[in-house]
């Protein structure tokens, strides 16, 4: 409780109420506290679903691309290897290095004309969009440039 008698400025008639500290009653700094607390866990929550969706996304991407290497496979082309590469949250593309006479290959095309089918197939949404890119192999490719790129997964 605040005493009035002490302060210099309550004199005569005026006084002031009495204010007892009630356990509902808070501080500014208390409601700034709690303020910045709970935009923290808001800001926290929001970071693990959207870290969430992108694992989900990154799964999802991958195994596409093992899908489509498989049908590579199926198809006698040889795939020395595939790149995957995150471009946003739910975009993401894959690059497959094929040997020179399959890439030069008049058939070639049917398999970019089939791939292209899958990418329509799985591309259903504005929150997944898959894409691919077929590059020929050759030894003077630069990984470090694709690293740059963005093509950080290998498989």
């Amino acid at each position: 409780m605040l005493k009035t008698e002490s302060l210099d400025i309550i004199n005569g008639n005026w006084e002031l109420p009495s204010i007892e500290k009630k356990e509902h009653i808070w501080s500014t700094n208390d409601l700034i506290d709690a303020y910045l607390k709970g935009k923290q866990d808001h800001e926290n929550q929001i970071t693990m679903i959207l870290i969430e969706k992108l694992a989900d996304s990154i799964e999802r991407a991958k195994k596409i691309s093992e899908h489509l290497f498989t049908m590579l496979l199926e198809n006698n082309i040889d795939c020395k290897y595939i790149l995957l590469k995150p471009k946003t949250l739910v975009e993401f593309e894959t690059l497959f290095i094929v040997s020179v006479s399959d890439y030069i290959s008049a058939t070639f095309r049917d398999i970019y004309e089939l791939f292209l089918a899958e990418e329509r197939k799985v591309n259903t949404t504005d929150t997944f969009h898959f894409s691919f890119a077929f590059m020929p192999f050759s030894d003077y490719i630069d990984r470090e440039k694709l690293d740059s790129d963005g093509y950080v997964l290998r498989y």
